[in-house]
């Protein structure tokens, strides 16, 4: 009989081990596979991301520059910069825009997407790419989209958009120049509001556009239009503020883009000469 129990004991106890060792390993599988999707409680999951790289037209002074950096400034261009964030956010899309303008018969987003070289970006920026191995970005590159049917920036950013609604994407970062980025973003909300109409009744659709109007970002990359800086970019919203009348001022620069190329200049010059006029007035 004691021998019996002793054996019961025995049992019991290797059982218990069994029992306390194999909720541990699945406490520790349970976390890796979490840790995946969040690193704690407090944060939550990772937001499923596609970065677009806007393009920009192949013949444009500087174009080069714009588009892949002046590594001796150590300043990013837009296709090293949307490279870094995708891989910082982890993004599953890394996006190129548009087929406006073309090179030797390669089109924009075309030639764009064949800058992102591996070996350049090491050479150029290597310290930006440190924390991020060859493999990860072997990886990126075959996660690009090309949209070549694009033709500026709203068409652009209205394909991106659509494609994310479409593909369950629930955020959008878009990263050009400093001295563009702010009507690229202007730009983004149009093209919601538009896709929101579009989708009148969807109401799963719809809630898509909405999760992406919450998690629309823009990233401004480190090389302006040549010869300018952010500081050169005004914005004229609407007025809002009850004690400052409306004077039409967003309006009349609005319609300066419809005078016609050739009677541009001497627009200008007459508007200085009004504006002159009005200072030596005062």
């Amino acid at each position: 009989v004691r021998d019996q129990m002793s054996l019961w004991q025995t049992l019991s106890v290797a059982t218990g081990a069994v029992v306390v060792a194999w909720w541990l390993i699945s406490r520790d599988n349970s976390s890796s596979s979490s840790s995946g999707r969040s690193q704690n409680n407090d944060v939550g999951p990772v937001v499923r991301t596609a970065v677009l790289t806007h393009g920009i037209h192949l013949d444009a002074p500087h174009a080069d520059a714009i588009i892949w950096g002046e590594p001796e400034r150590g300043r990013l261009g837009r296709v090293p910069q949307a490279a870094l964030i995708a891989l910082e956010m982890r993004a599953e899309w890394l996006m190129f825009g548009t087929g406006a303008s073309q090179r030797n018969g390669v089109l924009e987003a075309e030639h764009n997407r064949a800058q992102l070289d591996a070996a350049r970006l090491r050479r150029d920026f290597g310290d930006a790419f440190a924390a991020h191995s060859d493999a990860q970005l072997r990886a990126l590159q075959a996660r690009t989209r090309v949209d070549t049917e694009s033709f500026n920036t709203r068409s652009e950013l209205y394909n991106a958009f659509a494609f994310a609604a479409d593909a369950g994407v629930e955020r959008v970062v878009f990263v050009s120049s400093s001295t563009h980025v702010v009507r690229a973003l202007r730009d983004a909300v149009v093209v919601l509001d538009q896709l929101e109409r579009e989708a009148a009744g969807d109401s799963a659709r719809l809630a898509r556009i909405a999760t992406l109007r919450r998690h629309t970002l823009a990233a401004p990359s480190g090389v302006p239009f040549v010869d300018t800086d952010a500081s050169m970019v005004h914005v004229f919203e609407p007025p809002h503020r009850p004690d400052v009348a409306d004077p039409g001022f967003t309006a009349l620069v609005a319609r300066l883009w419809s005078v016609p190329a050739a009677q541009r200049a001497q627009t200008v010059q007459q508007l200085h000469a009004v504006l002159d006029r009005v200072a030596d007035e005062q």
